[in-house]
């Protein structure tokens, strides 16, 4: 039955309010559809490095990772980007060059890769080796481009409050949908019954993933205008 595979159903749920978020999203909302795209196409690599040592969803199909990932990986991604930039409205400039953002992805998306495998290699857990990735590349763009701290302002506090009131609408519709939570490199520690590595994980995302994105397609704050 479907209602036993709560991964997928939670991102079925999920659906709505994405909808709802890219509706109201105007101007923004092609650049979020791509940012759910890109990112989505991290899912299979991620699930499977994050299968079992984090976490053990009982995928449709079977195996390692399925369609559920590539489902949360957009949803994941397109909010963070509305949240992120949403709030700053008629200030953002995007001046997206398709061949340097091209460019600036995938040579983003390769240190990231080289940086990850070289802490898993050095013996890191895998939730440390991406907590670690995320953050070294948060502040490599932040040193290019120290305007983008204030997207990190606005999409951390929104993104946050966003996915553990859907999480915790999640853990309602879905009885035992925290089971899931099982890997081994969990620490035990939870708050509100979420585990903390869960809350690292979503801070890290949240901060990282916007202002890569706003990198590639080379966004700009400009002053606000003011008409008399």
């Amino acid at each position: 039955m479907l209602v036993e595979h709560k991964y997928l159903v939670a991102c079925l749920l999920g659906l709505p309010p994405l909808c709802v978020a890219l509706l109201l999203a105007h101007r923004l909302r092609n650049t979020a559809i791509l940012c759910g795209f890109l990112l989505s196409l991290y899912g299979p690599p991620v699930a499977w490095l994050y299968n079992r040592v984090y976490w053990t969803p009982d995928y449709l199909f079977g195996g390692s990772w399925g369609i559920e990932d590539i489902l949360f990986c957009f949803h994941a991604g397109a909010i963070s980007w509305i949240c992120a930039l949403g709030p700053w409205g008629d200030r953002l400039q995007i001046h997206s060059n398709k061949t340097i953002g091209i460019w600036r992805f995938l040579t983003i998306s390769a240190l990231a890769a080289v940086g990850l495998l070289c802490f898993l290699g050095s013996g890191f857990s895998v939730i440390l080796a991406f907590l670690l990735t995320q953050t070294i590349s948060t502040a490599i763009i932040l040193f290019l481009r120290p305007s983008y701290i204030r997207f990190v302002a606005s999409g951390l506090p929104i993104f946050f409050l966003y996915y553990f009131v859907l999480l915790n609408l999640w853990r309602m519709a879905l009885p035992g949908f925290m089971d899931m939570w099982n890997g081994t490199e969990l620490t035990g520690l939870q708050i509100f019954g979420v585990p903390m590595e869960e809350y690292l994980w979503v801070a890290s995302f949240c901060t990282e993933f916007p202002i890569t994105m706003a990198y590639v397609f080379d966004v700009r704050l400009v002053r606000q205008s003011f008409k008399s």
